[in-house]
């Protein structure tokens, strides 16, 4: 992975990252939280869309490419119940629950991305190993966290 575009997609999956942390940092609603929002949700169009024009040596469409598709359908899911406030009374944690597991999933790739370059480590499994266990971390974490954020989004969701 080399190259202008690649270059761009490092650059924004950095910027994703860090936003992401301090999105899941402060409190939320505020407008620090809506204007980061904004930025992270950029920074993942950048990013999927770079890693859709990044091909491997024989220029085929592979699993890198579905999982960016994937990352953007979770990304558009969790964006669109804010801006309808959709579904009525569910609207907040649905956006919640689909924002976290995009950033579940960004983190998912990063690791992915760091632990396939660790010389001696095999490719496939080193993909596979890094995701499963981020996803599985980070399933946990939503698991953990929903009821809280089905309780506070009570007081809020009629927004």
């Amino acid at each position: 992975m080399s190259g202008p575009i690649a270059t761009i997609h490092v650059l924004f999956s950095v910027l994703a990252i860090a936003v992401g942390v301090v999105i899941f940092s402060i409190r939320r609603g505020t407008p620090v939280h809506r204007r980061l929002g904004y930025v992270y949700i950029g920074a993942m169009l950048a990013l999927n869309g770079s890693a859709l024009m990044l091909y491997a040596r024989d220029g085929s469409f592979g699993p890198f490419h579905i999982a960016a598709l994937l990352s953007l359908a979770t990304l558009t899911a969790g964006a669109v119940p804010v801006m309808l406030r959709r579904p009525r009374g569910g609207w907040l944690p649905l956006h919640w629950e689909l924002m976290s597991w995009s950033f579940v999933g960004l983190i998912a790739a990063a690791v992915a991305e760091a632990v396939f370059r660790i010389p001696g480590i095999a490719y496939w499994p080193s993909i596979i190993t890094g995701t499963l266990a981020v996803f599985v971390g980070g399933g946990a974490w939503v698991y953990r966290n929903r009821r809280h954020m089905r309780q506070a989004a009570g007081h809020v969701t009629g927004a």
